[in-house]
């Protein structure tokens, strides 16, 4: 059985603080982690917190609408990295 499986991931965000949704290139076109985002935000709306946090790796990429909403890290350059991790 893979690690991934819906009710794994479903399991790993309820019981996760914070759901970190790394932006990359691949992010853009993988569907796990598109479902992984959309189980993130349904428990911060049950739950009435934001628990997802979008890391931009890339400059290039934009933040789809919906993520640009919330609070990002921004790791797009690595001289900004230890700021990123201690935030």
């Amino acid at each position: 059985m893979k690690w991934s499986t819906p009710a794994r991931i479903e399991r790993a965000v309820r019981e996760s603080q914070r759901t970190l949704l790394v932006i990359s290139p691949r992010y853009l076109v993988d569907d796990i982690s598109r479902f992984v985002e959309l189980l993130a935000l349904t428990y911060g709306l049950e739950t009435s917190s934001w628990p997802v946090i979008p890391l931009l790796l890339d400059d290039a990429l934009a933040l789809p609408p919906h993520l640009a909403l919330l609070t990002y890290l921004n790791a797009t350059h690595p001289e900004h990295w230890p700021d990123v991790v201690a935030r």
